[in-house]
């Protein structure tokens, strides 16, 4: 039982022991200070190290589901679990991981200042995430992406940024398509900020109601819209699903880019914020995928429809033992999907709803063996805390604190409410399809007028 509980911990004896000894030791004077302060409050502010005051705060959090703090997101909030590894073999741990964060402001600083709007143009990897929370930290507000064409459009039309920053991938390509409109630079390679030293810069800039992250709508109920979200419509429903469906130091697989916002306010901030031990995989193809469940066997793992059925039909045999919770959204889930994620050994699947505009979650479905009976394609669970929804003539309107400003939007999605349970049933598309093309009502209308 022994070796079994150490494997599962993936520890040695001495490793298991030392961790066991610091933190119970740790934990038990966390427990004096907190009596003391019981008794005398105004004793606890003084008396205490700033890490206890960190700990309280992170189970004020995780015990009122709904209650969020207001400061900046910051790297502070990574668990002290993290680590995160990529196809290559790189293990980096918290302080390695905040070396590079430190080392991509560093390298940042010559071109950016707070409020300016950048692209980040490159396939999924650590530096990438580490430039994100460089950039949220600095201030700039910015989009993610890997495919070309969209960055540039974006680039010089519907955003007009100041710079982009790709890696080296895309880098020469893009400087030609863009011609001058904007400066494109190159990012270092991860082993640029692993050897050499920065200073250490945690400082953050701005607001924690400024415009940190940009996205655009689908288009399916209108023109393409940009989205910006802020820290605090970012931090609601990431430190939800951390609290509530991410045990600390989990492992889990990332493999989608910064350009979904639902992906990273429902997967990647929140195993960062719970200390996962997060394993990068560059790209979606199927076969990365699978190597890569093979290889480090998640216990949580995003799978979508687009990528888990064709998975399903290449690798008959893949098994999800020892997969605690598969995370899926973005589509109606179809029964087939939840079938083959349990009877491979998966133990719950999460259906997650929301929106460019409101940030998943709103809504959450679990599903497993126990309730698979009663499943239903299109019913989209319960309402999460920090959301209000209203149903206006067949249509879903959503508000909370996973909007940038709290402000009512339409989801272009038909659905009920009963009590708290949330149920969808087609489309409100604003859209008369002519062969190819699809022409907005909205033109129509204001032809018209």
């Amino acid at each position: 039982m022994t070796f079994k509980h150490l494997k599962k911990v993936r520890q040695s004896y001495v490793e298991h022991f030392i961790f066991a000894v610091k933190w119970g030791g740790y934990l038990i004077w966390t427990g004096i200070l907190s009596a003391v302060h019981g008794l005398i409050p105004s004793l606890f502010p003084f008396s205490a190290p700033r890490n206890v005051l960190k700990v309280s705060e992170l189970i004020r959090r995780r015990r009122v589901p709904g209650e969020f703090p207001e400061d900046m997101i910051t790297r502070e909030l990574i668990g002290t679990t993290f680590k995160i590894s990529d196809e290559s073999g790189v293990v980096l741990n918290r302080d390695e991981f905040f070396q590079v964060i430190d080392g991509c402001k560093a390298w940042l600083r010559p071109w950016v200042k707070p409020g300016m709007q950048v692209a980040v143009y490159a396939d999924n990897s650590i530096v990438v995430y580490a430039m994100g929370f460089a950039l949220w930290e600095l201030g700039v507000c910015f989009f993610g992406d890997s495919f070309k064409e969209r960055v540039i459009d974006r680039a010089l039309n519907a955003v007009k940024v100041d710079a982009i920053f790709a890696d080296s991938e895309y880098a020469d390509e893009t400087k030609n398509k863009i011609q001058g409109h904007c400066r494109v630079e190159t990012f270092p390679t991860l082993d640029y900020f692993l050897k050499n030293d920065f200073p250490p810069d945690s400082e953050i800039h701005g607001q924690a109601t400024d415009a940190i992250l940009m996205g655009y709508t689908s288009g399916s109920t209108g023109e393409p819209l940009k989205v910006y979200h802020n820290h605090r419509s970012l931090l609601a429903p990431s430190l939800y699903m951390a609290a509530k469906y991410f045990p600390i130091g989990s492992r889990t697989l990332i493999y989608l880019n910064l350009n979904h916002l639902g992906y990273i306010s429902c997967i990647l901030l929140p195993a960062f914020w719970s200390g996962c031990e997060i394993h990068v995989v560059r790209g979606s193809a199927p076969r990365r995928i699978v190597t890569a469940i093979e290889k480090i066997r998640p216990e949580i793992l995003p799978l979508f429809t687009y990528n888990w059925m064709t998975i399903v039909e290449l690798f008959p045999d893949l098994s999800l033992h020892g997969v605690r919770t598969v995370l899926t959204g973005g589509d109606l889930l179809s029964r087939e999907f939840v079938e083959q994620a349990l009877n491979r050994g998966a133990e719950r699947v999460l259906d997650i709803y929301g929106m460019t505009e409101a940030l998943p979650p709103i809504s959450i479905e679990e599903i497993s063996k126990d309730n698979l009976s009663t499943f239903k394609s299109g019913v989209l669970g319960t309402l999460v805390p920090y959301v209000e929804v209203r149903i206006r003539n067949d249509e879903i309107f959503v508000k909370g604190q996973n909007t940038p400003h709290n402000l009512w939007v339409s989801s272009g999605d038909r659905g009920h409410l009963d009590g708290n349970k949330l149920s969808i049933h087609g489309r409100s598309k604003y859209f008369i399809q002519t062969g190819e093309k699809e022409i907005s009502c909205n033109d129509i209308r204001s032809f018209l007028r």
